[in-house]
């Protein structure tokens, strides 16, 4: 999303190659639509993004995970998390939300 890609095109590219897979999720906005105070960055293109718990953002996080699911991927996974949480819970609640769509995919 940093370089204005859509995640699910960048996942799909990428998979064939996957020999780890890493999770984040951002909230975005266009660059129309300024956000205002937080820890918001800008993309390539001036569009906004602030990190988010995994599974809660604006990244269709569930159709990735079966995606990734669906091509028989059986390596590792990390999560990162970079939002205005306190980080611990935060990672929690964003591999349990992994999880939890990887049972459902």
């Amino acid at each position: 999303m940093c370089v204005d890609e859509n995640p699910i095109v960048g996942v799909k590219k990428n998979l064939p190659y996957a020999s780890l897979v890493h999770f984040k999720d951002f909230y975005f906005r266009p660059y129309y639509n300024d956000p205002g105070a937080g820890k918001w960055f800008k993309t390539s293109n001036g569009n906004f993004l602030r990190g988010a718990i995994v599974g809660q953002g604006d990244i269709e996080i569930r159709e990735i995970v079966k995606l990734i699911k669906d091509s028989g991927y059986d390596g590792y996974v990390t999560l990162e998390f970079e939002g205005m949480e306190e980080c611990r819970e935060a990672c929690k609640i964003g591999m349990d939300n992994l999880r939890r769509f990887w049972e459902e995919a």
